[in-house]
């Protein structure tokens, strides 16, 4: 099998900042982040900023308001889709 083409990414978050009312489990949500960026690098071509190597030292993902917050699987999968985002526009914060 050629692996000629294939990308290797690595996404390391070492601080995750969240004010919530509410507990969540923190192995739930790391999971959940997880599981939605695989997704979301696996389903569709990479954004040109993330062709590149490169490291973002800070990323604001803004607030998340509404219903969302009522999961922890909700939540890291929104968390996962800021992180995403953030980096295909280049990162920063």
């Amino acid at each position: 099998m050629s692996t000629s083409g294939a990308r290797s990414i690595l996404v390391s978050i070492s601080e995750l900042r969240l004010e919530m009312s509410g507990p969540l489990r923190a192995d739930l949500l790391a999971a959940a982040i997880e599981d939605e960026l695989t997704r979301l690098f696996a389903g569709q071509e990479l954004p040109a900023s993330l062709l590149r190597t490169h490291q973002v030292s800070q990323l604001d993902g803004g607030r998340l308001d509404g219903p969302i917050a009522t999961s922890t699987r909700r939540v890291g999968s929104a968390i996962a889709r800021r992180i995403y985002h953030g980096l295909a526009r280049g990162g920063g914060g």
